[in-house]
């Protein structure tokens, strides 16, 4: 008893791996591609460059020159009252 729920316990779950499209050695379905024409690598390296620009560009504003609550605190601090 215990080795047909076990064999369809098994089956169950390997059920969604083929939904995905993993397949051992076919060569069709998951995987990740290998093989890229120049045109596309032209535009991965575009697409990189730009998102290293963009990345460069806004680590310079959130440096210190960046304060969120320059209009609600004051230029001077306010003192404490001493007791």
């Amino acid at each position: 008893m215990r080795l047909p729920a076990i064999a369809a316990t098994i089956a169950l779950l390997t059920g969604p791996v083929y939904a995905q499209g993993f397949s051992m050695g076919s060569g069709e379905g998951g995987g990740t591609k290998t093989r890229y024409t120049e045109e596309e690598k032209r535009a991965e390296k575009a697409n990189e460059r730009a998102y290293r620009d963009a990345i460069r560009n806004t680590r310079g504003e959130t440096a210190d020159s960046y304060d969120p609550w320059r209009n609600i605190r004051s230029a001077t601090p306010e003192k404490k009252p001493s007791r």
